[in-house]
């Protein structure tokens, strides 16, 4: 076998510089990074383009062929077509959702409760919540405290052991 004939590797750029893997990295509003690069939320389809493409699929247009000739997914235009028949309107439902933690009514019976037993994890704090019928997620428990600054650290001074 010649040795001109063996593969070589496809040679690796050797700018691996932030700047130069992500050009776009600061024109998102997200300041979550995830790896590394920035977690852009998607933008929703402008109000122009839906009406457009509901109009051209009213006018004899296939799902498919709109698609793509819109250069969106079928699974797009047929929920497009699917909101405008049931109520009417193209707008874009809003971005985000519910700030609002499921626990501020409960936010005294919480902090009385870490007061009385300040030993009690959140899996147990969880588990009473449940039992007072409210079914709330780790998470939700933590964040709680975390707006209210409470930190569930292990103390040190009660993991010694005791004295001979």
């Amino acid at each position: 076998m010649r040795s001109g004939s063996r593969l070589r590797p496809t040679p690796v750029p050797r700018d691996l510089t932030e700047a130069s893997r992500f050009p776009w990295r600061w024109n998102c509003d997200s300041s979550c990074m995830l790896g590394r690069g920035p977690a852009c939320m998607a933008r929703p389809y402008s109000r122009d383009l839906r009406e457009r493409v509901v109009k051209a699929v009213d006018d004899g247009l296939s799902r498919r062929r709109a698609a793509s000739l819109f250069k969106v997914a079928i699974s797009t235009v047929v929920d497009w077509l699917r909101v405008w028949r049931e109520s009417g309107s193209l707008s874009p439902k809003p971005i985000g959702g519910d700030h609002s933690s499921r626990l501020t009514a409960e936010r005294d019976w919480l902090l009385g409760r870490i007061a009385a037993v300040p030993d009690l994890t959140l899996e147990e704090i969880r588990a009473e919540l449940a039992a007072r019928g409210i079914h709330v997620g780790y998470g939700t428990v933590w964040r709680s405290f975390a707006a209210e600054d409470i930190s569930f650290k292990k103390n040190r001074t009660r993991r010694r052991a005791r004295a001979a």
